[in-house]
């Protein structure tokens, strides 16, 4: 990650949608400012882990399906470090009628699991450059989602 660059894991996290168009209920973007700072954490990328240690790493992450890290907050304990936070809620997007858009009257058919993900996404995304301005230290920052 580059100074000035904020990620967010959502391109291949596509089961919230799905959920939400089998319960036909809407999704609400959501950011927290600040949330990467409330916990101290080692992984491969944070400590100067030799790269073959690093991809090995990587490859046991992708197996186990997760990432693991290491992580603790106030004097070592689980307890968040008190650092502000600054979370913004957008617009809820609500799920197409049924019978409308790509996948026709299914809901949670590939095309419109896919279309309603990229809508959430463009709303997260615009919803981040929106409030940036009102979080110290994200002012000039960009969201990339990958």
């Amino acid at each position: 990650m580059s100074p000035g660059q904020r990620n967010v894991l959502l391109n291949r996290r596509r089961g919230f949608v799905r959920l939400a168009l089998r319960h036909r209920v809407p999704l609400v973007p959501a950011f927290a400012y600040g949330q990467d700072e409330v916990y101290r954490f080692a992984g491969p990328q944070l400590c100067g882990w030799s790269p073959w240690v690093a991809s090995l790493y990587s490859a046991w992450a992708k197996r186990l399906g997760f990432v693991p890290v290491a992580f603790w907050g106030r004097a070592g304990t689980p307890l968040p470090l008190q650092r502000r936070m600054t979370i913004v809620v957008g617009t809820p997007i609500p799920p197409p009628p049924p019978g409308d858009g790509p996948g026709g009257g299914d809901a949670a058919s590939p095309e419109a699991l896919d279309a309603h993900h990229a809508i959430f996404v463009a709303a997260l995304v615009a919803l981040f450059d929106r409030w940036k301005s009102t979080a110290p230290g994200y002012e000039s920052d960009e969201l990339h989602v990958i």
